[in-house]
């Protein structure tokens, strides 16, 4: 048997061959009000028209609530501050 040094499992998980992907929150709109469902016409109206962030993918759930995929973390953080700004009153924001 051939006895040259071999690799624990430990050694082997221990370097990453592949770097991992960073994690971009999704922003999620909520309607206040359950029966509104222009959420999503509303919310694409107001992201293309008001507000100039890059978005890559805007979707709409079963339940009427607006997914919101943006390219980097800085440009999460600043689409929350602004979608909250102008519809607080009837949408909540999450991440």
């Amino acid at each position: 048997m051939n006895k040259e040094h071999s690799k624990s499992f430990a050694e082997m998980v221990k370097y990453d061959k592949i770097p991992t992907r960073k994690v971009i929150p999704n922003i999620i709109i909520k309607p206040k009000n359950v029966n509104n469902k222009d959420t999503g016409k509303i919310i694409k109206k107001q992201i293309l028209g008001d507000i100039t962030v890059p978005v890559q993918r805007i979707s709409t759930s079963k339940t009427g609530d607006v997914i919101i995929k943006c390219k980097n973390k800085e440009d999460v953080e600043r689409t929350i501050q602004r979608l909250n700004d102008k519809m607080k009153d009837n949408y909540r924001v999450e991440m």
